[in-house]
């Protein structure tokens, strides 16, 4: 399956540093973003995705926080409808506006680029 069908037949999203954090966000998913100790280390720290808008999805601070908010967001799927315009804000800041055909867009901009990059 592709992550879109996964996405859509979930109730609950696990991902860390990943685009699926904001696709299953749109879908209105619970969203669990694991961040253990070993991602608080200093050289650490600013390599995680999205760090302030974690109040947006649910944190698990580890194994036993994960599986808690598991149990939690599978009984309680609809818990983030409050934060649906957020979210959308903070996909269309980080990968692209929702509204109009997006692939289409691509493709117009590759059919303009792709002369001029072709080689010669």
């Amino acid at each position: 399956l592709n992550s879109f069908d996964l996405i859509e037949n979930s109730s609950v999203v696990i991902a860390f540093n990943s685009t699926t954090i904001l696709e299953a966000a749109l879908k209105d998913k619970v969203v669990i973003i694991p961040c253990f100790a070993e991602a608080e280390k200093r050289n650490l720290k600013d390599t995680v995705y999205f760090r302030k808008y974690f109040n947006l999805f649910e944190i698990a601070k580890s194994s036993k926080d994960l599986y808690k908010k598991i149990s939690i967001g599978y009984k309680n799927p609809a818990k983030h409808k409050e934060f649906l315009q957020k979210r959308i804000w903070l996909y269309e800041h980080y990968v692209s506006p929702i509204k109009g055909n997006q692939i289409e867009k691509c493709i117009e901009i590759l059919k303009k680029q792709i002369p001029k990059n072709a080689l010669r």
